[in-house]
Parts: structure tokens; sequence; C-alpha cells
């Protein structure tokens, strides 16, 4: 950084600090900079070896800035002295937004409590390996938003998550969305008997693949749940029934080895579903015939190998509010799809993604989608040709894509079997 930059009194815009590498007392600079406001990144924190130095930066003192990232580098030689340079850099009770990447202690400061950051609505920690617990973040009344990812120390989630010195108060009384991230070590998730989460909206967790024990079981607000890449989690069948999410609205399950079957009261335990995505569920083989809720408008199944064998039992065709349905399976032993009263005569979207194996599109089962207006088809190689004469006169569009080699020689401008098609208004091969 320019030397004297203490002397700009006035400066209100700072996007960027870097700590010298040889000088962490520029610190001291920052620190004369009290009118800064918005957002300002530190990056290069490694650099001060002296945590006093910290302190002289004045952040508690910088009451207009809302958004603060602490970065260092990863180099990480002194955990303790990153300690205490981290709780030398403890921000204005104003601030509302805190991240702080690559953090080489052993645990977060002590600032991070409710009577320091009363106002704090968004906090990222990502890529702080050596940190063995998570901060009280759970006493933050303002917090609504939290990222966890790559923090390679913690193997359990224990109460200290939700503040255990003060649990009179509910924990996360705000937070509406919780993403946990490529936790390669997390194995368990303790949860609070009583009221925690009371506005909790959104649930990601992805790419954990030690964690075994489930979600909270009581989540009466949420509307978007998203599990990826978990392959150790103990969860057989979706949703349990000490699984209280009555305004679930949004399913994303992938990468999920022991799930074997959806719950057979599905309709009743989650009756507001509107969208469910299940994929790379090797083992899910089960699907309860009058299960699927009806609210249902959007269903998704790709890499489900087991499931595929047992379409005829899927219940579709009670969804009258289905209007998009996208299907991506290898069809090792079925050369034609859809059946004929598979799918819903109500649908409007329908894509193949990705099968392998299909060669042919069942003209009996695609002929009674009379509101079907857009068809996709994409990396299907051995898919031949489209059913003649038994696409449904409503198709609006035609999107062929990727490796089909078949169709976009036949349907391609000049191709063979290009006149087919000449009723969709919209045909693209690309």
């Amino acid at each position: 950084m320019p030397n004297n930059m203490g002397r700009l009194k006035h400066l209100q815009i700072l996007t960027s600090f870097y700590v010298g590498k040889h000088n962490g007392s520029n610190l001291e600079e920052l620190g004369k900079l009290v009118n800064l406001r918005g957002s300002l990144e530190i990056s290069k924190l490694e650099n001060i070896n002296d945590p006093t130095y910290a302190r002289e930066a004045y952040m508690n003192n910088k009451k207009y800035l809302y958004k603060l990232d602490l970065r260092w580098s990863g180099n990480n030689e002194d955990s303790q002295n990153e300690r205490f340079t981290l709780e030398g850099l403890q921000p204005h009770v104003n601030l509302k937004e805190l991240a702080i990447r690559n953090y080489g202690g052993t645990r977060f400061a002590d600032w991070f409590g409710a009577p320091y950051l009363p106002n704090l609505v968004s906090v990222v920690l990502r890529a702080c390996k050596y940190c063995f617990c998570l901060p009280p973040l759970g006493q933050l009344p303002s917090l609504k938003s939290v990222h966890i990812s790559k923090l390679e120390g913690i193997k359990k989630i224990g109460l200290e998550f939700y503040g255990n010195n003060n649990l009179s108060c509910v924990p996360f009384p705000s937070l509406e969305n919780l993403f946990i991230a490529e936790m390669l070590e997390w194995e368990e998730w303790m949860h609070l008997q009583g009221e925690c989460f009371p506005c909790l909206k959104e649930i990601v967790i992805r790419n954990c693949p030690r964690l075994r024990k489930s979600l909270p079981p009581c989540l009466p607000c949420l509307e978007k749940l998203e599990i990826e890449q978990c392959g150790d989690l103990e969860l057989e069948s979706f949703p349990t029934k000490s699984f209280n999410t009555p305004k679930l609205e949004s399913i994303y399950l992938s990468g999920l080895p022991h799930l074997k079957s959806l719950h057979e009261e599905m309709h009743t335990l989650l009756p507001y579903v509107q969208s469910l995505f299940l994929s790379r569920c090797s083992q899910l083989q089960s699907i309860p015939q009058n299960g699927l809720p009806l609210s249902l408008v959007q269903v998704q199944m790709h890499d489900c190998p087991k499931l595929i064998t047992s379409r005829m039992n899927w219940g579709l065709h009670r969804l009258h509010s289905l209007q998009d349905f996208s299907i991506g399976e290898n069809f090792e032993n079925t050369e034609s799809f859809p059946e004929e009263g598979l799918l819903p005569p109500n649908l409007k979207i329908l894509r193949f993604v990705g099968c392998s194996n299909l060669v042919k599109l069942n003209g009996s089962g695609l002929l009674p989608l009379t509101s079907l207006q857009c068809l996709i088809i994409h990396n299907c190689p051995n898919l031949q040709c489209l059913p003649e004469g038994s696409l449904p006169r409503s198709l609006s569009y035609l999107i062929i894509n990727g490796n089909c080699p078949f169709l976009r020689q036949q349907y391609q401008k000049n191709g063979q079997e290009r006149h087919t098609t000449s009723h969709i208004p919209w045909v693209c091969i690309s």
C-alpha cells in the first residue's frame, strides 16, 4: 500500500487493503481512516508478525463500514499469532456482513457473540482448516445468512454453535439461509431439544462425505432443502416422520447411496412441495404409488437406476399440477420411453438428459400430452428418431443438443426427417 495513507483523513471508500510483507505496522495507517464506509477487504493478514499491530487498525472505531472481509493466504505457520491477530481486528457493532477466509487459528475470536455483533446479518467462514469448533453464531440476534465451507478441523457441530452459554434465548432467531459445504471431516451435527431455527427457509449441505447424522428435526419455516454428496448420511427413507417441515417447497437429494425409498406418507408429511430433484441415489428403488405430493410442479430423476424399473408405480399421472419432468437414466433394459399413461396430460416441459441407451421415444406415451410445449433432448447418443406423427400438436419448442448424432443428422435444416417437425414453430439443433 502507498505510504502515509493515514493522512487521507476524509477518505470514505477503500475497497481493499494489503498488509505489507515486512511491514505489518502499516495497519496503523488504516487505523487513522475513521471515515471509511461501505465494504473493506483486508488481505495478506499472515504478514502480521506482531498481533498488537492488528489493534492499531482500530476496526472497532469504523462505524460506517457495513461489510468486512478478512483474508489470510493459507500459509499459516503460527496459529496462536493468527488467533491474537483476529482478536485485534474486532469490528464495530454496526457491521452487517463479515467474511473470514484461510484463517489459521484453532479457534475463532471471543468477539463472535451477541454483545459485540448485534447487527450482523451475514457470516462467511471459509477454509479455516485448523479450527476445531464453530463460534456461537446462534447468539447473534440479526443473523440471516451463514456460509461455512472447507473447515477441515470440524468433526462435530456441537452446542457451541448455538451458544451454549446462553440457551435461555432461542438460537438463530433470525437465520433464513444456512449453507455448509466441503466439510470433509464433519461427522456429527448435534441438535437441541427445544426451539431452534424458527425462521430458517433454506438449508444446503454439499459434499460432506462423512456426515452421518441427519438434519434438525423441527424446521417450521423451511422452504428449500438441498443435500448433495453426503455418502455416509444415515438416511434410508425421506422424509422421516420426525422431520417436521410443513412449508417445504423444494427438495434436492443427490449422491445419497443409503437412500432407499421415499416415505409412503410423503404427500401428507410434505403437502406443499413443488419441486423434487433426485440424482445419483443408487439404492433408491421405491416411490409410493399414492405418496407423491399432488402439489408437485417439477420432478427431475437422474442416475437412479433402480428407480426406473418401477416407473409404472410412480403415480405421475395423478399429478395434475406437474408441468416440468426431466429424466436422465441409462435405460439399460428399456428401448422405448415413456409408456402410455405414465405422464400426466397437463405436462408442459419434457426433458431427456444423458439417456445413453434410449433408442426410441414411445409415440403412444407422448401423443396424449396435449399441453406439452417444450421437448428437450440432450446427450442421447443412441436415440434413433422422433416418433413420426406422434408428437403433440401443442409443441412449440424442440431442442436437440449435445451428443445426439442420429437426431442431428435427420432433423437438421436439410435433414431427411426435418419436414416431420414443420408444425413446430421453434426448432433448435446444436
